[in-house]
């Protein structure tokens, strides 16, 4: 079982929400993009490898926006946690309490111009792991001995997890010698992304979608490729049991066990992915091994196996995020926007 972030149990990251972000857009912007400036303050995010050059556009809780290589194209980032507020919050903490103390001590009793806006430090029960978010990632698993194939890709789900910070997306057959062409263990990740920001009037380029791997292993006769698709969730920002079968049967992009690596494995989206993004709402996407989209079991052999382990949005930091970059232009000039989560 993995271990929780040990971040999870202080929420007080969620002060720095969508209010907070739209009141400082112009001061973000400034120190994300000024020369003095822009290498710490992006260092602090922990995009500085994903965007060490562009201009900012645009930075919300969730996502960044820069200009395209194009004239009226542009790349937003997303990430399905609130991982951006977080790291505003951990990297700078000691300063946020202080400002929190001047604000409830001073300035909103006594000078209100005077006050930062921190005047409550409300924390909010996480929502699939994600605090206040509307957006989650995580696993449905079934885990059955002695289950046909049938059965162990069609069956109820068995377990969910929206707290790991990394796991293993596997499929293992029977441990049992008697249990010939029986498997023991399937499951599926899923990733929701708020990409609302883009709004109806966009027209969409390329996606990438990105995940970032840790180990990879098996001993069937062949690996596994891994997919990319769609996925339903009851809720989409909480992953539970029920949606063991809410993935999607199209794959829209994958990457070989190959070339699998322990860095962002990058998969370009096909046209079947980029319809897939919800331009007004939220996005959401499964991640399934070849045996599993494909409907084709392996060879069986008792207690082979194969998997990849990677990481989840739950894991410290942002750099090895779960990740949707969206390429897009836009029918008129570019404007910032808060979105209303």
């Amino acid at each position: 079982m993995s271990k929780k972030n040990n971040n999870d149990n202080d929420n007080s990251w969620q002060a720095f929400g969508k209010e907070w972000f739209a009141k400082n857009q112009g001061v973000l912007i400034f120190l994300l993009n000024f020369c003095l400036t822009k290498w710490i303050s992006r260092k602090i995010l922990c995009i500085d490898k994903d965007c060490p050059k562009a201009s900012i556009l645009s930075i919300l809780p969730h996502c960044y926006t820069i200009q395209g290589e194009n004239d009226g194209e542009y790349v937003t980032d997303y990430r399905n946690h609130w991982k951006f507020a977080k790291r505003v919050y951990f990297a700078l903490k000691p300063l946020w309490w202080l400002c929190h103390w001047w604000d409830e001590v001073f300035a909103d009793k006594h000078c209100p111009e005077l006050s930062f806006g921190f005047d409550t430090l409300t924390a909010y029960s996480q929502a699939g792991g994600g605090g206040g978010n509307v957006t989650c990632d995580g696993m449905a698993s079934k885990n059955s001995a002695n289950s046909n194939w049938t059965v162990i890709r069609t069956g109820a789900g068995t377990g969910s997890n929206n707290d790991a910070t990394s796991s293993y997306l596997e499929l293992d057959a029977d441990p049992s010698s008697l249990n010939t062409n029986k498997w023991s263990f399937l499951n599926r990740f899923f990733y929701t992304f708020n990409t609302s920001s883009l709004s109806a009037s966009v027209s969409l380029t390329s996606v990438v979608f990105s995940i970032y791997g840790k180990s990879k292993a098996y001993n069937f006769s062949s690996p596994a490729d891994l997919h990319v698709a769609g996925a339903n969730l009851t809720n989409p920002n909480n992953v539970v049991t029920g949606d063991y079968n809410n993935q999607g049967s199209t794959s829209f992009g994958n990457v070989t066990y190959a070339n699998f690596n322990y860095d962002y494995n990058d998969i370009t989206l096909n046209s079947s992915g980029i319809s897939n993004i919800n331009i007004t709402g939220v996005s959401q996407f499964s991640l399934q091994l070849s045996y599993d989209i494909l409907n084709s079991a392996p060879t069986w052999g008792q207690s082979k196996y194969s998997y990849y382990e990677m990481y989840f949005a739950d894991n410290t930091g942002t750099s090895q995020d779960p990740k949707l970059v969206v390429t897009y232009t836009a029918a008129s000039t570019f404007t910032p926007q808060i979105i209303m989560f």
